[in-house]
């Protein structure tokens, strides 16, 4: 009788960012080998009795989430925030035709972004005189995303984070599920999001994107 194959307890995947993907925001390979690494220590000898049981991770380095983290325990988009700075706007609709969602349009003063703006960078790019440059970038962290019998999104907890914070925000959760689930057999292992939802952990979201911004109005925020 064959033996059961030993399942890993974590799964990273990764989108085609790191790849020359012309929508790549931020580079996730350094962030990649430091989760890898801290993983791969914190679980050491941790079973787990199905694929259902492994915790899954995911890094997409812009917002079009090739690497689905809106379905994993932990999913991490790329952001970069457009600011609008004191160049005048020639109003050639660039930024317009730029945003698939329109979530930018163009006032007499200059270009305003929707409350709903996913911060993918592809408006500044193409702005042509400066008036659009970048603003902060970083990573938003989204937390308990599942697919299976009961499919969940995940929900984001942090937005514009950094290397570091991203990993101190994983494991700020990860280590009190761990504890709490570390006496029970591989096979009633309760899974993240259940375990999440069962204790009330994320009680609420993160703020917006852009957090109130008026973009009509000329922004003093700096790089």
């Amino acid at each position: 009788m064959s033996q059961a194959p030993v399942l890993p307890p974590f799964k990273i995947d990764t989108c085609r960012g790191n790849q020359n993907c012309s929508y790549a925001v931020l580079s996730a390979q350094e962030l990649l080998l430091s989760l890898q690494e801290i993983l791969e220590r914190r679980l050491e000898g941790h079973n787990v009795s199905s694929h259902h049981s492994m915790l899954r991770f995911s890094l997409s380095c812009c917002p079009n989430s090739c690497s689905q983290p809106q379905v994993r325990d932990f999913g991490l988009q790329g952001r970069q925030k457009p600011v609008i700075t004191d160049h005048p706007c020639i109003h050639c609709q660039a930024c317009v035709k730029a945003c698939p969602e329109k979530y930018v349009h163009l006032l007499d003063q200059g270009p305003h972004f929707s409350e709903h703006c996913l911060a993918c960078g592809r408006c500044i790019e193409v702005c042509p005189t400066g008036t659009l440059e970048e603003g902060k970038s970083g990573w938003s962290l989204l937390v308990g995303g599942k697919l299976g019998r009961q499919p969940a999104f995940a929900i984001p907890v942090g937005h514009y984070l950094s290397h570091d914070e991203v990993i101190q925000n994983i494991l700020a959760l990860l280590e009190p599920y761990l504890t709490a689930t570390m006496n029970e057999g591989p096979s009633s292992q309760e899974r993240f999001r259940a375990w999440l939802d069962r204790n009330s952990v994320l009680t609420k979201e993160a703020p917006p994107l852009l957090s109130p911004l008026s973009s009509h109005n000329r922004s003093t925020e700096k790089k």
